[in-house]
């Protein structure tokens, strides 16, 4: 038996006090069970032992690892650590073991609970890291202990996932209390200070861009801190490129290795998405339980939000996304523009053409993208609204914006309303070029509606410089 899995870990010299979390784990004594269930790098342990060094209550802490998902080694540690509340109890739950049939049969958590009934005043077990715990036996029992808690016993369960107990009587029983990533998440005004322990004290600039980048993710703050040490300076805008190679370590090794690789695999060809839908998401990987897919990555690891449950709607967060993406490329970089063509396809067939563009053209699809932006050009240019269009096009090969009298339109207008006239006067120029040449193979229709058009794009380049005529324009 390791004793170091009984000892807490030590909390670091420069923690600081985070008084509103503090708050909520004063009702850890108001109520009998408290669920910490967070991503990792959370700050869920650290959370828990600074509201430890301020209780004045006796505790015992067991810290759990994949070595004891097994009930005898699992139930055995327990006892052990709850020797330390009541004195005696591994000794006398120790012929318990012998036997399989006793131990299903849960004669060690009657002893357990007989004893502490003798504790002589409140007190706390701690299990930490429990989501490394899923044999069904042990959640069982566990399930049991929390049916006939001793009245003096308060239980904390520190977890990276929900965990797969059925507590719904145990919330009512005992006003179960429950906190999750945004209790831990830190504040603007915690993660100034949060630096100030540090020696650091960050300009409001740079102190909302830490914000934006970690957004409260307490390893995600860390890694900034260490890159601003190794660079022996204070300039925190200049650590976080410096600070993305530890978070992706920390990435890789606490939380995507830990997956099994179906959902390792699902979550690498979903990190090209915005926002993920269930649909959208069989859509790209084929995969049938998207949804239960989701579900798992959202429950199980916090760093897949959910945008609405009763649309199923979920978005990576972005440092997660970053390093999916990153992992992707490094893995598989031929499967890139395939997930592209069947995300903008699935827009496309949804009426969702700005999506749909958006993929095709990260996945270099550059026909299909073309051809939903002549679409979309007459609306956009009705609105008088540039800057998307403008963005697609800059996107396309030269050929393209070359060889479009639409998209040569568009210019004229765009550096007309600008006043840049010269480049308005250039591109009339082009699409006239290209009316004349496109006029001879095209069709009546085509030939009305360019000669409008045309008409439109020169009475508007004209109308907005009023006061300045460029020379040339008609």
């Amino acid at each position: 038996m390791l004793k170091a899995k009984l000892q807490a870990p030590i909390v670091i010299q420069r923690i600081i006090s985070r008084e509103q979390l503090q708050r909520k784990f004063r009702r850890v004594l108001e109520c009998h069970l408290t669920l910490v269930t967070a991503p990792a790098g959370s700050g869920k342990t650290t959370a828990v032992l600074e509201w430890l060094g301020k209780c004045d209550l006796p505790w015992a802490w067991l810290s759990l690892d994949g070595g004891d998902n097994q009930p005898v080694t699992f139930w055995r540690y327990v006892c052990a650590a709850l020797d330390k509340i009541v004195g005696g109890i591994a000794k006398d739950t120790e012929y318990v073991w012998a036997s399989s049939e006793m131990v299903k049969a849960h004669i060690h958590l009657n002893i357990l609970i007989d004893r502490l009934a003798e504790a002589p005043t409140d007190f706390l077990l701690v299990l930490d890291d429990l989501h490394e715990i899923s044999e069904p036996s042990i959640l069982k029992g566990l399930s049991y202990l929390m049916d006939y808690l001793p009245a003096k016993m308060h239980l904390i369960l520190i977890s990276r996932r929900e965990l797969e107990l059925d507590l719904a009587r145990q919330r009512i029983k005992w006003q179960a209390q429950r906190l999750g990533e945004q209790d831990l998440r830190f504040q603007e005004e915690e993660i100034s200070r949060f630096y100030q322990a540090r020696g650091y004290s960050l300009p409001e600039d740079e102190l909302k861009k830490v914000e934006s980048y970690t957004e409260g993710w307490a390893a995600a703050m860390v890694a900034v801190a260490m890159s601003m040490e190794n660079a022996g300076g204070d300039n925190a805008l200049a650590a976080l490129p410096q600070s993305s190679r530890d978070i992706e370590e920390y990435l890789h090794d606490e939380v995507l290795s830990t997956w099994m690789p179906e959902r390792r695999a699902f979550a690498l060809k979903t990190c090209l998405l915005d926002t993920l839908s269930p649909a959208l998401c069989e859509a790209v990987t084929g995969e049938v339980s998207s949804a239960s897919l989701l579900e798992e990555i959202s429950e199980g690891s916090g760093f897949l939000n959910a945008l609405a449950r009763q649309d199923q709607t979920y978005q990576y967060h972005h440092l997660f996304k970053s390093f999916l993406h990153k992992l992707l490329r490094e893995t598989a970089p031929h499967e890139i523009p395939c997930l592209h063509r069947r995300a903008g396809c699935w827009f496309q067939a949804q009426g969702r053409m700005p999506e749909a563009i958006e993929h095709f053209l990260n996945g270099g699809f550059y026909g299909e993208a073309f051809e939903l932006m002549e679409h979309q050009s007459d609306d956009i240019i009705d609105k008088n609204d540039f800057g998307r269009l403008l963005s697609w096009i800059e996107r396309l090969p030269e050929g393209y914006r070359r060889n479009s009298f639409k998209i040569a339109v568009i210019y004229v207008l765009y550096y007309a309303e600008n006043g840049r006239f010269d480049l308005s006067r250039q591109w009339l120029n082009r699409m006239k070029d290209i009316q004349v040449k496109r006029q001879a193979v095209s069709s009546p229709e085509w030939s009305a509606y360019s000669r409008t058009l045309s008409t439109m794009a020169e009475a508007n380049a004209f109308n907005t410089g009023s006061m300045v005529i460029p020379p040339n324009v008609s």
